[in-house]
């Protein structure tokens, strides 16, 4: 099994699920667990985005999907959160009004780095010596 009543306690509140390497999770299984032990759901979806087919399962509390420079699906920053309950959501709301607003000049300087790091690591000799790094674990760089 993915996981274990053992693990549980009485201040035990909620499972957070990572679907990781663009790869989902089935999430059936979890949720039965979840509503068993009535735990709130959370979906980290930062490394699963995969267009809008799939906000997160609808029995989630909170799905979120971030867009980070390191993403497929980058904004170089920000992301999204799916939250399924009202009240929750209006807090959040009132709490993020308060953030300060990210500058041109900030993002400018994010998408320099990120073009530098981005073009360094697609250059032919750097993505040489990563499968031969690769090889030397004896993992197929074909295979993911």
């Amino acid at each position: 099994p993915l996981f274990r009543s053992a693990g549980l306690t009485s201040r035990s509140v909620a499972i957070v699920v990572a679907h990781l390497y663009g790869k989902w999770i089935e999430m059936g299984p979890i949720v039965a667990f979840a509503k068993k032990h009535k735990l709130i759901l959370i979906e980290d979806c930062a490394q699963a985005f995969c267009g809008f087919d799939y906000l997160g399962h609808p029995d989630a509390l909170l799905s979120f999907f971030s867009f980070g420079a390191i993403k497929h699906a980058t904004g170089f920053g920000g992301g999204i959160g799916i939250i399924r309950n009202a009240e929750l959501l209006k807090k959040m709301r009132h709490r993020q009004a308060a953030y300060p607003l990210f500058s041109k000049w900030l993002f400018f300087k994010r998408l320099l780095r990120y073009l530098g790091v981005a073009s360094t690591l697609n250059s032919p000799s750097v993505n040489f010596c990563v499968r031969r790094l690769l090889g030397l674990f004896n993992v197929d760089h074909k295979k993911y």
